[in-house]
C-alpha cells in the first residue's frame, strides 16, 4: 500500500511537471504570434517628397503618405490631416524622411518676426539664408564677468549674414533672424545689458 501511495506521488509530481511545461511552451507560443501579429500592424503617416530646409513652407505636394509599423511612437509624426494651415518645419526634413509632429509650426501658434544683432562670437563657417540655428546666451554680471550660457532660442532662421566692411572689416557679420514672436524681448534685453549672444549650428541635410 506504501508502495502505491509513493508511485502515485511520483506520478502527480511528473504530470505537475509536464503541466508545467507545457504551459510555459503556450505562453511562449502565444508570445511569439503576438509579436508576429504587431509587426503586420501598420499606419499611414506622412514623408517628405523632396527636400525641405528648415523654415521651409509644408505644402501638401511636398508630402507623399507610406504605410509603415512604427509601433508606439506612431502619434509621434505626422499623418494625414495632421497639417495645419500655413505650417512649416522647424529644422531640416530629408526626401523620404518621417516628420515629426514637434518639428512642424504653424503660424497660428509660432508667428515668426525678424531680429537683427551682430553675435558676441565668431559665426559657423558657410552660414547663410535658409540656416537653421540656435541662439546662446552667457548674461553679463555687475561684476563685468560672465555667467554659464544657456539656449535662448532653438531652430531660428537665417533671413540674412551682412558681412562688415571697410575699418570694421575684421569684425564679426550682422545676422538677422527670423525667430518666434515671443523671443524678440529676451534678445533685445540681452543686447542691451551687453550679454555674450552666440549661433550654434543646428544639424543640416548634408550631416546625414
Amino acid at each position: 500500500m506504501r508502495k502505491n501511495n509513493v508511485a502515485l506521488r511520483a506520478g502527480g509530481r511528473k504530470f505537475r511537471l509536464f503541466l508545467a511545461a507545457g504551459l510555459m511552451m503556450l505562453s511562449a507560443a502565444a508570445l511569439l504570434w503576438f509579436t508576429l501579429q504587431s509587426e503586420r500592424v501598420t499606419t499611414t503617416v506622412m514623408v517628405a517628397a523632396v527636400d525641405l530646409p528648415a523654415g521651409a513652407q509644408i505644402e501638401s505636394g511636398q508630402l507623399k503618405s507610406v504605410q509603415m509599423n512604427l509601433g508606439v511612437s506612431q502619434g509621434e509624426y505626422l499623418a494625414p490631416n495632421d497639417l495645419p494651415d500655413g505650417a512649416y518645419v522647424l529644422v531640416p526634413v530629408g526626401e523620404g524622411q518621417l516628420i515629426a509632429k514637434s518639428n512642424v509650426a504653424g503660424t497660428a501658434i509660432d508667428a515668426r518676426v525678424p531680429v537683427v544683432f551682430t553675435p558676441s562670437m565668431a559665426l559657423p563657417k558657410g552660414l547663410g539664408p535658409g540656416d537653421s540655428v540656435d541662439v546662446w546666451v552667457a548674461e553679463k554680471n555687475v561684476d563685468r564677468t560672465f555667467g554659464a550660457p544657456y539656449a535662448l532660442i532653438l531652430a531660428a532662421e537665417v533671413s540674412n549674414v551682412t558681412e562688415p566692411t571697410g575699418v570694421m572689416a575684421n569684425g564679426v557679420a550682422q545676422v538677422e533672424l527670423s525667430v518666434p514672436a515671443d523671443a524678440v524681448s529676451p534678445v533685445l534685453a540681452a543686447i542691451a545689458n551687453e550679454s555674450a549672444l552666440s549661433i550654434i549650428l543646428r544639424p543640416t541635410l548634408a550631416d546625414g
